[in-house]
This record gives C-alpha cells, structure tokens and sequence, in this order.
C-alpha cells in the first residue's frame, strides 16, 4: 500500500478513534498503524465527520470522474483508428485514380 490512509471508527459515536492505516499488509497492529486522535469534543467529532463524508464525496468523484475520462480515452482512439483507415483508403483512391 502507497498511501497512508485515515480510518475512522467507534462504538460510540461521542468518542470516536481516528488512526492512520499505514500498511495494511502488516499483521501486528503496531506496524500496520501510524498515529491516532481521540476525542471526547463535540465539535472536534463533528469535525472529522465532516471531513470525512468530504472525503468520501470526493473520491466518488474522482472515481466516475477517472471512468468518464477513459470512457473519453477509449472513444478517441477508436475515432484515431477509423480516421486513419479513411486516410487510407482515401490514398489507395488516388493512387488508383
């Protein structure tokens, strides 16, 4: 895993735990996670949920944003293609001509 990650979670919603997931990989805790928040504020709750349903919207938005792009990608290449077939037959027409 490249990116560290910030995983949110609790068993109550006035207390929650906020650790950053380092390397999923790992098996023992201490070297999968890096550093963690806890909090009993109400506004600082408040805030990271925020923050993350942010985060959430966003990545949604990149994902269809990346497949509307290679929907885009793969459009143009087959528009390249049949261009240059249409070139190729509008040579092979003067040479023939």
């Amino acid at each position: 895993m490249n990116v560290s990650q910030k995983v949110f979670f609790s068993s109550n919603v006035s207390a929650p735990v906020e650790v950053e997931l380092k390397d999923d990989s790992k098996t023992v805790i201490e070297e999968a996670v890096g550093t963690s928040t806890y909090s009993t504020s109400k506004s600082t709750v408040l805030s990271y949920v925020s923050m993350f349903e942010s985060f959430l919207k966003l990545k949604e938005l990149y994902d269809k944003s990346q497949s509307k792009l290679n929907d885009t990608t793969d459009e143009l290449e087959a528009m390249k293609k049949y261009l240059n077939e249409v070139l190729e037959e509008v040579d092979k027409f003067r040479k023939t001509s």
